[in-house]
């Protein structure tokens, strides 16, 4: 029978982690790989109809009016997108935590406050850290291409190098959701692909 009382004055024991199968690593590359091709090939007949879209709203196309005709300096389909995208933003949206404790738990009014002060940091995080500009980017991209995206990263710069939970926008040229899925809730997966450097990756 072990000795539970006597402390143990022998060596520290340190448990050393399972070594790494390459043979799994390049399983599950070859596994991405061939998701990020589905993913590729299923939203490629979508591309020439985004550039086309941009170049429309950004007047980029070109022009086949005559050298004396006045050139528009603005898309008129470019004040209805932004009347757009003023009307979804003309109020913030609303992020609210509520506690769900037990039926007549005696700690209701601790998980409330708790509760309470979640609300009061996110709303200060939202305003702090300029949010509402990347709800905006999304709806013009939403506008433009049909669709927007945000993805929630930790940023370690915020914060004054504290570090600090906030939602970017991103391009959607970079993001190949799953082919198969037809709703958010079956989406599989989503593959963001871009050029990074080795900081990024550190």
């Amino acid at each position: 029978v072990p000795d539970l009382e006597t402390p143990h004055s022998g060596p520290a024991t340190t448990i050393s982690p399972a070594p790494r199968d390459p043979n799994k690593d390049v399983e599950i590359a070859n596994m991405v790989r061939t998701m990020f091709s589905q993913a590729r090939d299923y939203r490629r007949p979508l591309m020439p109809l985004w550039r086309k879209h941009y170049q429309t709203l950004n007047l980029r196309g070109g022009s086949s009016a005559s050298d004396w005709a006045p050139e528009p300096k603005m898309a008129k389909v470019w004040p209805i997108l932004y009347s757009m995208v003023a009307w979804m933003t003309d109020q913030r949206p609303i992020l609210q935590v509520s506690p769900s404790p037990e039926p007549f738990s005696p700690y209701g009014e601790f998980y409330q406050q708790l509760a309470n002060d979640m609300n009061t940091t996110i709303k200060s995080s939202f305003m702090e850290n300029k949010l509402d500009a990347e709800v905006t980017r999304a709806l013009w991209d939403m506008g433009t291409y049909g669709i927007g995206w945000v993805k929630t990263v930790w940023d370690p710069w915020l914060a004054d190098g504290l570090g600090d939970a906030v939602f970017r926008r991103v391009d959607p040229f970079t993001l190949y959701p799953d082919p198969f899925a037809r709703t958010p809730e079956t989406m599989g997966h989503v593959i963001e692909a871009k050029a990074v450097t080795v900081d990024d990756l550190d």
